[in-house]
Order: C-alpha cells, then sequence, then structure tokens
C-alpha cells in the first residue's frame, strides 16, 4: 500500500515498464483491515523518502 491520505491512481516505471496501479490511501486501507476481521498491530513508513507502508496485521480470534 502507498503511504498516502486519499485514493489515487498512479503509474510506476521502477522495472522500466511502465505499470499503472490504484492505492486505496492509509485510511482506507485501515477499514478494510477492519473489515475483514482483523487488527493493524504496526504501520510504518519504509524506504525514505519514498511513501512505503509496511504493515503488520493479525487476523482476530472471535472471541477477541
Amino acid at each position: 500500500t502507498a503511504g498516502l491520505d486519499a485514493p489515487t491512481e498512479k503509474v510506476d516505471s521502477a522495472m522500466d515498464v511502465p505499470v499503472s496501479y490504484g492505492v486505496l490511501g492509509i485510511p482506507n486501507t485501515l477499514k478494510l483491515i477492519n473489515a475483514c476481521g482483523c487488527v493493524c498491530r504496526h504501520l510504518e513508513y519504509d524506504q525514505y523518502p519514498e511513501l512505503h507502508l509496511y504493515l503488520i496485521v493479525q487476523k482476530l480470534s472471535r472471541s477477541d
């Protein structure tokens, strides 16, 4: 996921071939994680100055 505040479309040519893709944005990503019965345990920006994120997400048990 991209570390953006809002959904957007992007184009990346990191491997010399343009690839178009969409990102949800952080708020919508967290909503999706919650809707899937999971919880975000860690969210961190990676590879500064790029807006890359990594997340650690845990599936909640039925008793949580």
